[in-house]
């Protein structure tokens, strides 16, 4: 094999890689170098099937790096990370829910309370009424009439709104059942990933 000399190849060298190549003897050199040579070697055709293993002895293919999808660059961390916020304005959501419920079960209560009210002072009517009933008058009686059938029809809305209210209620309940379920299945997801 040839050395350089000086830093620059001689005539001698390249004729005696010519020699080499022609003795079946391929040297793996630089790209430089190897381009040189198959162009030495493109003059006889004998050797240009040497020349082309000798440039892909020494060429090395760098393939490109793939690129990733947009889809995968999040990691399985991150989506469980953005799950974890998902899920925490949803919390958040459902506060507000049971927040409502809170104010429609405390309205019914209040409404309850007044129509208790209503009824005692309905009561002492009735039996003022009943203890004095030749004092009262036809008047008296119907007003006393009035009065129980509304009572009556504000106990059927009460009652009508209860009703509603726990319905509602329910749904909200088997919701955040739901939700907390899937809370607990994320954080079970991001524990495994540590």
């Amino acid at each position: 094999m040839a050395e350089l000399k000086n830093g620059k190849r001689s005539l001698e060298a390249d004729a005696a890689d010519k020699e080499d190549f022609e003795g079946g003897h391929i040297p793996k050199k630089s790209l430089l170098d190897a381009d040189r040579t198959v162009a030495m070697l493109e003059t006889s055709d004998a050797h240009k099937s040497s020349a082309k293993i000798a440039i892909q002895s020494v060429r090395i293919e760098v393939d490109p790096v793939p690129t990733k999808p947009m889809t995968s660059l999040l990691t399985k961390k991150g989506q469980e990370m953005y799950q974890l916020k998902d899920l925490k304005s949803e919390l958040e959501a459902m506060k507000s829910k049971l927040n409502i419920m809170r104010s429609k079960f405390v309205s019914v209560e209040i409404r309850m309370d007044i129509l208790g009210s209503k009824v005692n002072i309905m009561k002492s009517k009735v039996d003022e009424a009943v203890n004095t009933k030749n004092d009262k008058s036809a008047e008296d009686i119907l007003d006393l009439r009035i009065g129980i059938q509304d009572l009556e029809k504000e106990v059927d809305q009460i009652q009508a709104e209860y009703t509603q209210t726990k319905l509602d209620n329910e749904r909200t309940i088997a919701d955040l059942n739901k939700l907390l379920e899937r809370v607990v299945t994320v954080l079970r997801d991001v524990i495994s990933l540590f």
